[in-house]
Order: C-alpha cells, then sequence, then structure tokens
C-alpha cells in the first residue's frame, strides 16, 4: 500500500469500506461540497452504499485517503489523467471541517503533486474550481497554479444559502 507522509497527515492510496461514512456526510453537507461541481447531486445521497456507488461512477485514476497520524480519514485528492500523455487533473477535498484551516490541503496538495511529478512522470497538472471558491484559488495561486481559462456559468453552487450559477477557473501547474 503506498503511503506518502507529510508533518500534518498522510495520504495512503486508495479508500477503505469504512472511509464512504465521511463522504457521505461531506458529500451531503452543502457548506463543505456547495463549491463542488456535483454538489446538487451529492447532496441527495442517502447511505454511505450510495456514496460509495455516486464516488464510483465519478472517481478518478489515482485516490488517495488523506489521514490524521491517529489514523482518521479526513478526506481526499484524486489525479486523473486527461487525454495528453504527460498531464493530469488534480482535485483535493477536506471532507472534516474540523481540519479546516490547518493547512492540511496545502500538504495534502504538495504530496499529491510530488507524487505527479515525480512518479508518474507528469508534466502539467491542471484542475478546476468555481469561480468563487476564493480560498481555494488563493492555495492554488500559493501552490504555483495559474488561472488558464474561465468556463463560464457552466456549474451550479450553494454560496450564501442559495444555489447561483458559477463559471469554472481552470488553473494549471507545468513541471
Amino acid at each position: 500500500m503506498m503511503i506518502l507522509k507529510g508533518s500534518k497527515i498522510y495520504l495512503k492510496k486508495g479508500l477503505r469500506e469504512e472511509d464512504y461514512a465521511l463522504i457521505l456526510k461531506g458529500f451531503t453537507n452543502l457548506d463543505i461540497i456547495g463549491f463542488v461541481c456535483f454538489a446538487n447531486e451529492s447532496v441527495k445521497l442517502k447511505t454511505a452504499g450510495e456514496a460509495k456507488k455516486f464516488f464510483s461512477e465519478i472517481e478518478p485514476d489515482i485516490v488517495f485517503g488523506i489521514h490524521t497520524f491517529k489514523d482518521e480519514f479526513i478526506g481526499y485528492t484524486s489525479l486523473e489523467k486527461t487525454e495528453n500523455t504527460d498531464e493530469y487533473e488534480f482535485s483535493v477535498l477536506i471532507l472534516n471541517k474540523d481540519f479546516w484551516g490547518m493547512g492540511i490541503g496545502e500538504e495534502a496538495t504538495k504530496l499529491t503533486l510530488k507524487y505527479a511529478f515525480d512518479v508518474l512522470k507528469g508534466k502539467k497538472i491542471i484542475l478546476h474550481t468555481s469561480e468563487f471558491h476564493v480560498k481555494a484559488i488563493a492555495l492554488y495561486e500559493k501552490m504555483g497554479f495559474k488561472r488558464t481559462k474561465l468556463i463560464p456559468n457552466d456549474r451550479e453552487i450553494f454560496l450564501d444559502g442559495k444555489w447561483i450559477r458559477s463559471g469554472t477557473v481552470e488553473m494549471a501547474l507545468c513541471k
């Protein structure tokens, strides 16, 4: 089992059956999932089994569970091969709000990007986020990502207590 260790967390390749309980909890909490492009669908999930099935439909090529050193699952990162041979799409989601604002998203991003560049030999990593997700955009820019495109009004997000249309910001980081 592949494990990537940081100073605050570690990433373990793949998900365990018990991880889907937190995925269900996070995917149905609009405070956590509101900016994600599939939020409108995921908030309807009712059981961990439904969450597992839903996740398997959207699951990328590579998923790393984010764990505390007490082995508590708190979220995941993912990499999906794009049509370009040396490019991957990245995502990160901290599903437990108790761990927000602690630098865990940054560390999980660094570990996953290092894996993508060093192990997978990727040359470019892209990501997509809501144009209104300013904290995520700030983190990605801090990590070296550059905005490459804005796709207008292509997703529905939950912001300030209501569903609104949002554009998607595409960002890229080259090795």
